[in-house]
């Protein structure tokens, strides 16, 4: 009996270890300085988190040839399950090459200043790469920085990439009517 709980006790140790180590290759910030590589099997999502009175659909894009997976942002959202939009069958995705996901980025980095409090009105979730390699994080967005944060979206997609910004501006006029 006593060696069963020794086996338990150690198990949970070694479990919490290993939450903790992998919880320490999530740090919000990371995902500027990250590599193309890392970059290939990155993935975004913008989800409104306010009181509506029809639906307004999650948005998530990632890097041409990967496929999101949107389990993986519960890995650095704050709330460890799925926000209410990320459920509903109207999301929307779309694909940006590298050089829209760098424009992009250069573009919101200042956008995305206060990471420390829970998002009120928008989450913006970004990740990339896999297992302990994997960066990113999650950004409270107000209303206020809604708008600018989505222009900045759009502006950085390429004008062949119709469909991106068909979805952004769509998003634009769902929240800022």
């Amino acid at each position: 009996m006593q060696a069963v709980r020794w086996a338990l006790l150690v198990t949970c140790l070694v479990s919490q270890l290993v939450c903790a180590q992998r919880k320490e290759g999530r740090v919000q910030g990371e995902i500027w300085n990250a590599t193309d590589e890392q970059l290939q099997s990155a993935q975004a999502k913008l989800t409104y988190l306010g009181e509506q009175e029809k639906p307004i659909p999650t948005i998530v894009f990632a890097v041409e040839g990967h496929t999101p997976v949107m389990v993986r942002f519960l890995n650095v959202q704050s709330s460890k399950r799925p926000y209410d939009n990320d459920e509903l069958p109207y999301t929307k995705t779309f694909h940006v090459s590298l050089a829209e996901l760098r424009r992009i980025l250069n573009s919101i980095r200042p956008l995305l200043v206060d990471q420390s409090r829970r998002p009120d009105y928008l989450s913006f979730t970004i990740i990339a790469g896999a297992g302990d390699a994997m960066l990113g994080g999650e950004y409270a967005i107000s209303r206020d920085q809604g708008r600018p944060l989505l222009s900045a979206i759009s502006e950085g997609l390429s004008p062949e990439n119709k469909e991106g910004r068909q979805i952004i501006q769509a998003q634009i006029r769902n929240l800022y009517p």
